[in-house]
């Protein structure tokens, strides 16, 4: 049976990072094939997790903003795929199809009346959908450029490991310490590094 990692309880730093910097989500998978975006779908799960631990508030909205802006995307292609290749009135398999996405909330009409009722419902769902995802977009640009962070690249995480050794007098071996494990040391640091400066501000 194929598996997928969801979490950064099992995942080494090595692979995250490769995750982060390569966009290759090869990292996560256990055992099978997976769609592109079902690695996403992962990867974001596992990005939200560390930022959590890690983050400034406006990375942990911009992440969220992220991961839900990837599933409208994901069920608007599937919609259109729909549209594109069905018609709305082709019986229960197309209404189905839309209810599995989340269009539909009920069981296939009885009547002719009702299954027009209920797909004019659907369609003005999706276009809420689709302003909803627009609105989302312009909010996650406007946090992304009041965002004052640093590039994420992979000398960002070597000169980073490097200040938590130094800080906690001990080797990071990347390919062995999990991103939990990892976020314990680092969340671990930040409070370490607010008592000093908060020491110096009353000096």
């Amino acid at each position: 049976m194929p598996r997928l990692l969801h979490t950064f309880f099992s995942l080494s730093l090595h692979a995250f990072i490769t995750c982060l910097c390569d966009n290759d989500y090869s990292g996560l998978v256990i055992r099978g094939t997976f769609t592109v975006e079902e690695l996403s779908a992962a990867w974001h799960d596992i990005y939200e997790q560390y930022i959590d631990g890690t983050g400034s508030d406006t990375q942990k909205e911009i992440v969220r903003l992220v991961k839900k802006i990837a599933l409208a995307d994901f069920k608007l292609k599937k919609l259109a795929a729909i549209q594109k290749y069905t018609s709305y009135r082709q019986g229960p398999e197309v209404y189905n199809l839309l209810r599995g996405l989340g269009a539909i909330d009920t069981n296939y009409p009885d009547t002719p009346e009702l299954q027009k009722i209920w797909l004019g419902k659907a369609e003005a769902k999706i276009k809420r959908w689709m302003l909803q995802q627009e609105r989302d977009t312009a909010d996650l640009e406007k946090l992304r450029g009041n965002e004052t962070g640093v590039t994420i690249t992979r000398q960002y995480f070597d000169d980073f490991i490097v200040s938590i050794e130094l800080y906690a007098k001990m080797h990071i071996n990347t390919h062995v310490v999990t991103v939990s494990r990892f976020v314990s040391i680092v969340k671990n640091y930040q409070r370490h590094s607010a008592s000093l400066e908060k020491q110096l501000n009353q000096k």
